[in-house]
């Protein structure tokens, strides 16, 4: 990524408390996105700390650090509502939220053995998920021309 391919973009990355999600978050901020949400499923911590770091890159107001579920339809309209009222637009979507497969395996046990439950959780996030964000995002995208 060129940092003029992203300066002055707003950008929303779920899973942006850690990892992968983390290091995309502030990557952007130092590419010169305007704006960046970050969204974790549960606490508030790690996306915390992340707002914190892309605003000691770029200045304070970059970054919106929001509990949402990706599984949520109601999640996933909020953090793009919140994303439009903070920053004006939307850009970019990453959608790198997931569940691995932990949640429905313990000790590598054969998938016979897998708890359906979290074998659910699994394909809810990782596959409903980003459909359920993209479905969210694209309108105000197709209206950024952008994205």
């Amino acid at each position: 990524m060129t940092v003029s391919s992203v300066a002055g973009k707003i950008v929303i990355i779920t899973g942006g408390g850690r990892g992968l999600g983390r290091a995309m978050a502030l990557g952007f901020a130092r590419a010169g996105a305007t704006g960046i949400t970050i969204t974790a499923s549960s606490s508030a911590t790690e996306v915390d700390a992340v707002a914190t770091g892309i605003d000691r890159i770029g200045g304070a107001g970059r970054a919106l650090a929001l509990v949402a579920d990706v599984t949520s339809e109601e999640d996933c309209r909020m953090v793009v509502e919140r994303t439009l009222a903070t920053f004006g637009g939307l850009h970019v979507l990453v959608n790198n939220a997931g569940k691995g497969q932990r949640f429905a395996v313990k000790d590598r046990a054969p998938f016979w053995q897998a708890d359906p439950k979290g074998w659910r959780l699994i394909v809810d996030t990782n596959i409903n998920g980003p459909f359920l964000m993209a479905r969210a995002a694209v309108g105000p995208m197709m209206e950024a021309g952008w994205g």
